[in-house]
């Protein structure tokens, strides 16, 4: 039997980081001729070859365990929206950003090495920026069994997610430091 004790609203610390970077590829001399053809038609068609592009990638890393992943879609599209909460709501930073960009880079360069194969012999990495943001997750406490465990579920707020094993991992870790950190006039109450 699962009874729910309390249910409260807290904001994770995520850092976003956008990286630009380039790849520098080895080609075969097949390959090699085939692109001296393309930038022939190209000069016979009085057009300019296409040239090599930048490309962003952004990453985020929660800012309390310091796990990795990749953003999908476009950083500059996500809302800022300035919102007043209360202090005890907001999961404090345990890892600082010069901490997480080295761990971040290792992972970047893992995925294009596995995106461009053995083609590429060089990348050139570059943090454009970086920056802080609080995502907001519904924590319920439940009591479980006979024994009478807490269990904790999370929801993500934004997206109604439930049950992420990321989410509840940095969730959990956050309330834990939290409560460490209280002294015995500023409980929290599960």
């Amino acid at each position: 039997m699962k009874t729910l004790l309390n249910m409260e609203l807290l904001y994770a610390p995520f850092w976003l980081m956008t990286y630009r970077y380039s790849a520098a590829c080895g080609e075969s001399k097949q390959s090699q001729m085939k692109a001296y053809r393309r930038f022939l038609s190209h000069l016979i068609k009085e057009a300019e070859p296409e040239q090599p592009r930048e490309k962003r990638i952004t990453l985020v890393a929660d800012a309390v365990v310091g796990q990795i992943a990749f953003l999908r879609g476009d950083a500059e599209k996500m809302v800022e929206e300035e919102v007043d909460v209360e202090e005890d709501s907001v999961i404090g930073i345990a890892i600082p950003i010069d901490r997480v960009i080295g761990k971040a880079e290792v992972e970047l360069k893992k995925r294009l090495l596995s995106t461009y194969m053995w083609k590429t012999k060089t990348f050139n990495l570059q943090l454009e920026g970086s920056q802080i943001f609080y995502v907001p997750f519904w924590v319920g406490y439940y009591r479980v069994g006979r024994e009478e465990k807490i269990q904790v579920e999370v929801m993500n707020a934004l997206s109604g997610e439930v049950g992420d094993s990321w989410h509840r991992g940095i969730i959990e870790a956050g309330v834990l430091r939290m409560y460490q950190e209280t002294d015995g006039s500023n409980q929290r109450n599960i």
